[in-house]
């Protein structure tokens, strides 16, 4: 990666800074602090605020840097702190050249010069330097970068982009370590009884697509954990601020103007409030822990209906109720279809494509269920080039719209998608795909051939469950 330290360098930035202003602030998260006015968070707080965030900042490391800024004398009368989900899933030290920290005492300091002098550079490196190509290189590391809201973000384009992306993941489950962030978080809360400055930490917002794809079982239990040790106030929820389109950049950051309600809402300070931005305490965090559940439950299907596409997490119905009992069903044994229509994909395979711009599948009538989940790729990874990124397809309920969804290549889209479809299925149901946005296709073209550059595959498995 052609990217200078910028760790380093924000820290560095953040030295200076520090070395000729008083009443100094920080602002420690990851790239979800990248929107935060540091202008607003000082008129608001009191303090000269500036940033110590960068993109995948880590909790570890940020203990690490307010080391480094103490044992230079550099004390701060006020620390703010980011925590969310990438917490859990990523409390490592990252080692990488450019990502190496600002070092810590006389061995740290050895080390780190010399793998930043003496290591051997990459080619792509090499090729940077001798051809100029100095764009590639990112030494941004101003500590008062303030991102500034565009007049893109209040179209209804950046509507349909923000309804279109997919989930923005985290690392496996499976890596997380709970204990270790909360001794983090305890060492952090240490130093400010030491050095006597005030710490607030908060919970960061999540728009609902990326929400809804999260282990909110592990995330409880990490809240519950942090609540037992500092105050915290919690942006979390499927609630209007997490749901409007132009308070997100993408699924995962989240503009300056949201940005500037989280520190109002910090400013007032409320325990009482509605769920986002609740102040958590020891004392309300079963009850605010139980709200928040209750708040998936009332408001996913709203969104699952606006956004049929998106993924939910794999558990996540098993945790909102004990009682749901998701049942595989085999697609091309259950449903009718017309054979001429749908194709096998191959004898190992029972799955079906289609080089069809519409075609349908009708279930038959099912028994206390509420929703039914489907297994869908755009099209074969041949499809896409430069000029073809992405194909939309319609779908449609016993000929009502339903909604919609984007196949593609790229960030933030995907060629395989989870299709929820909520109603009442007690009776026959006629469910109709229809793909836009398709190159002219020759009729000479057989369907092996066919299938390779035009064809939409549904996968042989179906979910049907009642939440």
């Amino acid at each position: 990666m052609n990217r200078a330290n910028l760790p380093y360098l924000r820290i560095t930035s953040v030295i200076n800074y520090m070395s000729t202003t008083d009443n100094v602030g920080l602002l420690m998260g990851s790239s979800r602090f990248g929107s935060l006015s540091d202008s607003y968070t000082s008129k608001k707080l009191g303090y000269n605020f500036i940033k110590a965030s960068y993109p995948a900042g880590t909790l570890p490391e940020h203990l690490h840097n307010l080391k480094v800024l103490i044992k230079k004398g550099l004390i701060p009368k006020a620390v703010v702190v980011g925590v969310d989900d990438f917490s859990i899933n990523n409390q490592i030290v990252h080692k990488e050249f450019n990502r190496r920290l600002y070092p810590l005492g006389i061995i740290d300091t050895f080390d780190f010069w010399s793998e930043q002098l003496f290591r051997q550079p990459k080619v792509s490196e090499l090729k940077v330097a001798l051809y100029g190509n100095y764009n590639k290189v990112n030494i941004k590391a101003s500590p008062h970068n303030y991102w500034k809201p565009k007049k893109t973000l209040l179209t209804s384009k950046h509507e349909k982009k923000m309804l279109h992306l997919m989930a923005h993941k985290v690392g496996a489950d499976t890596k997380n370590n709970i204990n270790a962030i909360i001794s983090n978080v305890k060492d952090l809360k240490k130093l400010s009884k030491q050095y006597n400055f005030k710490l607030i930490f908060f919970y960061t917002p999540r728009w609902a697509t990326t929400y809804l794809y999260r282990n909110h079982e592990q995330i409880h239990q990490f809240k519950k954990e942090l609540a037992k040790h500092v105050d915290f106030f919690d942006f979390s929820g499927l609630t209007k601020n997490n749901m409007e389109h132009h308070l997100w950049r993408e699924t995962s950051h989240y503009t300056t103007e949201l940005s500037n309600l989280i520190i109002d809402t910090i400013i007032d300070n409320k325990s009482q409030a509605g769920i986002w931005g609740r102040k958590i305490t020891s004392e309300n965090i079963s009850r605010h822990l139980t709200e928040l559940k209750q708040d998936i439950y009332d408001n996913a299907d709203h969104w699952l209906q606006k956004k049929p596409d998106t993924e939910v997490y794999p558990v996540l119905y098993s945790w909102l109720n004990s009682n749901s009992a998701p049942k595989e069903q085999k697609t091309w044994e259950a449903l009718s279809y017309n054979t001429n229509e749908w194709h096998p994909i191959s004898k190992k395979n029972n799955g079906r494509w289609s080089k069809k711009k519409i075609v349908t599948i009708t279930i038959p009538p099912q028994k206390n269920i509420d929703r039914i989940v489907f297994q869908i790729t755009g099209a074969p990874t041949s499809f896409y080039n430069k000029k073809r990124k992405n194909r939309k397809m319609i779908l449609k309920v016993n000929n009502n719209h339903y909604g919609s969804a984007i196949f593609g290549k790229g960030k933030g889209l995907s060629n395989k998608k989870t299709i929820t479809i909520l109603g009442d299925f007690s009776n026959k149901t006629n469910i109709t795909f229809i793909l836009h946005n398709l190159y002219k296709q020759s009729k000479k073209i057989k369907p092996k051939t066919d299938r390779k550059k035009y064809g939409f595959l549904l996968k042989n498995e179906f979910t049907t469950l009642n939440k």
